[in-house]
């Protein structure tokens, strides 16, 4: 019929393709493509090194163990204060043992090293002895003067609270170190300065490789096979 409207999908003006019809090859969905040749295999991800995970410790958690490190430090202010007393070999022994305590303790401070520690108790124990000698020496010297004057030199009652702190301070730091060897031996801890040396931590850190694949030496593998050469040979 003259001036009727051709229908959606009809064939329009020349050249121009119809409405709705395909404007070329469409690309396949997405479970219509093809698979990969048989020759190449699938991409894979490199193989990522990473550690093997290190067996962890405890820690000790006793209480005696913070209390056995602020006394150490209170020992190492002692110490400088023999110096500033004039007792510069005292001072000397004295850092000398808050060194060796510093040594019983654990890298991270919350343990103790039973070697270092059954070395600690003893020493410390005869450095107190020693100072309760001196203190007994000051005593009888000072017998007629008094031991403290209040109205004299404010360096006399420095010196004679002094000579009685160091060996109280070292007997309390002797005791608490023994205490917490005595813990440790019971408890089987040994994690700190020593122990590094023992063959659980000395070690090498094994690595894994994700996908890495293993098996034997393929075909046609050759090792590298050197000749030894002396220095004297090259002289």
């Amino acid at each position: 019929m003259p001036g009727a409207i051709p229908p959606l999908g009809a064939a329009g003006a020349p050249g121009r393709p119809a409405v709705g019809a395909a404007e070329g090859p469409q690309p396949p969905a997405d479970d219509q493509r093809s698979p990969p040749a048989q020759g190449l295999a699938a991409p894979t991800a490199p193989p990522v090194a990473r550690p093997a995970p290190l067996e962890a410790m405890p820690p000790s958690g006793h209480w005696l163990q913070p209390l056995f490190t602020s006394m150490l430090a209170t020992q190492a202010g002692v110490a400088i204060a023999r110096f500033a007393a004039g007792d510069a070999w005292g001072a000397a022994a004295m850092l000398a043992l808050t060194i060796l305590g510093c040594l019983a303790l654990a890298p991270r401070g919350d343990d103790i090293d039973q070697g270092y520690a059954l070395y600690y108790s003893p020493v410390a124990a005869l450095q107190a002895i020693f100072d309760l000698a001196l203190v007994a020496d000051r005593v009888s010297r000072l017998k007629g003067e008094g031991y403290f004057g209040w109205s004299g030199d404010p360096m006399h009652n420095f010196r004679s609270v002094l000579a009685i702190a160091c060996p109280v301070v070292e007997l309390i730091t002797a005791l608490l170190c023994f205490a917490l060897f005595k813990t440790g031996t019971a408890a089987g801890e040994r994690s700190s300065l020593l122990s590094l040396s023992s063959p659980a931590h000395s070690r090498p850190t094994e690595y894994l490789l994700e996908g890495a694949q293993y098996g034997s030496t393929p075909a046609g593998s050759q090792f590298f096979k050197g000749k030894p050469r002396k220095l004297a040979d090259l002289i």
